[in-house]
């Protein structure tokens, strides 16, 4: 009986054993704690995020970062590769989105809520996002209440205009006695100045046919953002593609200014429209005048109008030319007389994917880059950055070729365009576009068809 205990209490200490030993020599094979920080961007800007994290990275040595560059044809190939990536549950924890994007994927996201402190004294976030970026800058980064987006550099619209075709129709009409050459002495403020300069700088040969066109604007295949300029010339005549609340399409509505009822929709369209229909006085533009870059650098036209990347597709189309003089964006209403501007902005945001397994970690390194990240991405990108936005004046500067300031100070003056599905708002808007060129076609119907298939985003 004492020999059976005795043999069982060895038994008992020899399964202890084992057990210690297996639970000790199991603990090299237990999952290595993930301390890498993945960034995903369609840019190839990995050196630039190892300079401007050096701080961060510093301060949190455990913390390791992992840049992609995501090669993509253009901005939806890379769209749908991260979405991919992430729906087989390899995507990153933190990825590079445009702000018109961030109401289709506002589910993808998480925001900064509860895990970052924007403003000291404010509770509510998107009063606190507001003191830390800018009201213009955190709505256009806001959902629900809630900030999303992180930019880390801003862009605007801006006109382009052609110092050379400029000086030489000046001299023409200096030479013949015209007084109109004194119209062209101060750079177009309203839509109104830049049809003064449309129908003074656009030239064309005994056909008809334009040799020299004033403004590239009203095509769709070969105007620069036309969708985005659209949009800017809607807002500016205080319209929007959507209400408010996000739950109803606004385009198609009539509204009461001054005590007149008027359709911003078709305004809008009507002005843009106006440089591409060969019917029109306006008429200065069309698909046949090829590319507007080269158009612009071989001199044949006056001015477009681009986002501050314009100014690298001039370059590249030709390093050594700089007749450039660039000018904020045309207003419906003289900011003179108003004291106000609209402006239109879109640009890349950094958000934290829902799907990340360290979204503490991951605003807290956003937050850390702060004022220093701002001004260092600038410098080393050339892209206007966030820090030159701060106080912007009504009266902004017109700037040169590479100059940054004017497109990051306008985005002050930007409200943000909701789209509930990019892709599909800008297709319906481009064929509402194209189908104001139509002959049969008027402004008002080509915006109610549009609006009518914008209704269907929202169900």
């Amino acid at each position: 009986m004492r020999r059976g205990i005795v043999f069982g209490l060895i038994g008992v200490v020899v399964l202890a054993i084992v057990i210690f030993l297996v639970v000790a020599l199991s603990g090299g094979n237990k999952k290595a704690v993930d301390n890498t920080l993945t960034i995903w961007s369609p840019f190839d800007e990995a050196d630039t995020f190892n300079k401007i994290s050096e701080q961060f990275l510093t301060d949190n040595p455990a913390i390791k970062l992992s840049y992609k560059y995501v090669q993509a044809t253009d901005a939806k190939d890379y769209e749908a590769r991260v979405v991919d990536a992430i729906a087989n549950g390899n995507g990153p924890d933190i990825w590079l989105i445009r702000t018109d994007w961030l109401a289709k994927h506002q589910a993808k996201l998480v925001p900064s809520t509860s895990y970052v402190t924007w403003s000291k004294g404010k509770s509510d976030e998107a009063a606190a996002a507001e003191d830390f970026f800018g009201k213009a800058i955190a709505d256009q980064n806001i959902r629900g209440g809630h900030l999303y987006g992180f930019p880390l550099s801003v862009d605007s619209l801006a006109l382009y205009i052609n110092t050379k075709v400029l000086a030489d129709a000046a001299g023409a009409l200096s030479l013949s006695g015209s007084a109109d050459v004194d119209k062209l002495a101060d750079a177009p403020a309203t839509w109104t100045d830049v049809v003064t300069w449309d129908h003074l700088l656009t030239k064309k040969d005994s056909k008809g046919n334009i040799t020299t066109a004033g403004i590239a604007l009203g095509t769709t295949g070969n105007t620069y953002a036309p969708v985005d300029v659209f949009n800017a010339m809607l807002s500016q005549y205080g319209g929007s593609l959507f209400t408010d609340d996000e739950k109803s399409v606004a385009l198609h509505l009539a509204k009461v200014v001054n005590g007149q009822s008027q359709t911003p929709g078709a305004q809008a369209l009507t002005l843009f429209s106006s440089f591409a229909k060969p019917a029109d006085p306006n008429y200065s533009w069309n698909a046949t005048l090829g590319d507007p870059v080269n158009a612009f650098v071989d001199n044949k036209l006056a001015m477009m109008i681009g986002y501050s990347s314009l100014s690298q597709g001039i370059h590249k189309a030709n390093k050594d030319f700089d007749a450039v003089k660039i000018v904020p964006l045309p207003q419906v209403d003289d900011p003179a007389v108003t004291g106000k501007r609209i402006d239109a902005a879109n640009y890349w945001t950094l958000a934290v994917s829902k799907f990340s397994n360290k979204p503490a970690t991951a605003w807290d390194y956003l937050k850390a880059l702060g004022a220093a990240g701002f001004q260092k991405y600038g410098a080393l990108t050339g892209k206007p950055s966030l820090a030159q936005v701060q106080d912007a004046p009504v009266k902004l500067t017109p700037g040169s070729l590479g100059e940054t300031d004017l497109f990051a100070q306008q985005v002050s003056f930007a409200p943000a365009v909701f789209k509930p599905e990019w892709q599909a708002t800008d297709q319906i808007v481009q064929d509402m576009l194209n189908q104001a060129l139509l002959a049969n076609q008027t402004p008002q119907a080509a915006v109610d068809s549009a609006a009518e298939r914008l209704k269907a985003l929202l169900q």
